[in-house]
Parts: structure tokens; sequence; C-alpha cells
């Protein structure tokens, strides 16, 4: 089933929502603010509610290059940037890291335990790699309610392949503010410097025998300045990569160090992300 409206309209007169809803739309649609507004709906009601967001590029839980999820009950602010739980991806584009990202959100997914899940997504939507990408999340997360917003039909190679799905698809309100580049790499970069100044910061060494590494090809020596995730069974903490020597990996991180027995994993971001963002980690 479809059903078309404007954003306004729909938050007027809102459907019962349950189960999992996913927000589908390009970039500046409004759709984390949509998806916090019926957050917000649900908590009065008394319902609780799993927000997960799965924008690498634009995160509003936790830090960019992650995806991340939280939960919520009544009393709660579904506006405040926090987060239970965190998966490091390593990109602030899905491109390089699709597979990495659909197996990520239903390791979050897995964790929530809610009368509703609120699934934010990028704005990743034009063209055949981000149709594929889309459909391939769409099938993984399996969610009970899709909403659409799009300015014009920039969605419908996706929707059309839609079957069996309650698919609501709307218009942005008009007072969704377009936000440029430099914009986003300011707020970006504002939290990635937050998180790198905490006093908790320290000098810490893995034994490259009790870890895994992600990518397989891994640098023999690395690149020092280089964004890494520290996880478990989710992403602990973030580090920057000072070095790897023989079986050593030397980096910096705020990761509390009764955590360190916990990483059984550690993911390398991007080439140069940190440097591309405007900061000089080392």
């Amino acid at each position: 089933m479809m059903a078309h409206g404007q954003v306004e309209g729909f938050l007027s007169h809102p459907p019962p929502l349950k189960g999992t809803v996913l927000f589908l739309g390009a970039a500046d649609t409004g759709k984390t603010f949509l998806s916090r507004q019926i957050a917000d709906r649900l908590l009065r009601e008394g319902k609780t509610v799993c927000i997960v967001d799965l924008d690498v590029g634009q995160q509003s839980l936790a830090l960019p290059a992650t995806i991340a999820m939280r939960s919520l009950s009544s009393g709660d602010d579904p506006f405040s940037p926090s987060f239970e739980r965190m998966i490091f991806i390593g990109a602030l584009s899905p491109m390089p890291r699709m597979e990495r990202i659909v197996e990520g959100a239903i390791r979050l997914l897995s964790y929530a335990r809610s009368d509703a899940v609120l699934v934010d997504t990028t704005g990743f939507v034009q063209g055949e790699d981000a149709r594929r990408f889309k459909l391939k999340k769409i099938e993984a997360i399996r969610p009970d309610v899709i909403i659409a917003i799009e300015r014009g039909e920039e969605l419908e190679h996706i929707l059309s392949r839609l079957e069996g799905l309650e698919v609501f698809t709307l218009r942005p309100s008009p007072k969704v503010r377009r936000r440029e580049r430099e914009e986003r790499q300011r707020l970006r970069r504002q939290k990635f410097e937050a998180y790198f100044a905490q006093e908790a910061m320290g000098d810490y060494t893995l034994n490259l025998r009790d870890v895994k590494l992600f990518p397989d090809a891994f640098p023999v020596r690395g690149e020092r300045g280089r964004l890494i995730g520290l996880n478990g069974e989710t992403t602990l903490a973030l580090g920057i990569l000072e070095a790897i020597e023989k079986d050593r990996i030397f980096f910096r991180s705020p990761i509390p160090s009764d955590k360190l027995k916990c990483v059984r994993e550690i993911v390398l971001g991007d080439t140069g992300l940190l440097f591309e963002e405007g900061l000089s980690p080392m």
C-alpha cells in the first residue's frame, strides 16, 4: 500500500505506527527531524522507541563514519545526541563499505527491544549503486513501514521495486533548510575534535595475534594518523593509528584501559579521512 501527502499533514493526523519504520530520502529532506518528531509523539503515548541512525556522513547520535542506536522510554529527549551502541564503518559515504553498513544495521537492530524502531538512513539515493544498496538494506532490515520523503520522483527507482510493504510517500516541509558541504564538514570536524580532546586520551598497544583486522589488506607498516575503530560486539571506541611494528599496533584513544581486553577487531578507516575533514591528528 502506498499513501501520499505532505509531512505537515502526516504529523497532524499520524497513522498508528509500530514495529520497524525505515525513512528514505535524499539529503536535506528532513528525514532525521521527522523521525525525532515521530519518536517524541510515540514516547508521549507511553510507548518505547529505539532510534537507529545509519547515516555515516551526518550521524546524529554518535560520531561521523559510524552507525548507532539509542533506546528511549517516557521522559527521554529524542532530540538529544547520545547513543547506546555504535559501530565504526570507517567511511563518510556508503559507497566504499555498503556491505559493512548492512551487516552493522542487522547487528544494531538485534539489540532493539522497543515498541517501535525508527531507522534513519543516508541521503545516498541517486544512481544504480544507490538503488541496489537501498534495496539490499530494506531486504535485510525487513521494515514494517517505509516513510519516503521526496521532492520529485527521485525515489521512484527504489519504491517501484517494493512489494507488500506499507509505504508513505511525503513531500518535504518547506521549512527544511539545505546544508552546504562546508557546514556538514564543520559539524563533523567539531564532533571529532571534541571526542579526541577528552582527558581520557591515552597511548595503547595491542598484539595483532589477539585481534582481527579489517580490511584484510592492512598496510604492513600502517599509516600514522589514520582513524580506527576498536570493536568488541560493537565499537567500544575510536582511535588514531600511530604505528604498526611486526605483530603490534600502536594507537591513541579515549578507550578506558579496562576495556582493552574486550577489543576483538580493529577496523581501519578510509585513508585521509581525518585530514579531509580539516583535522591534524598528529
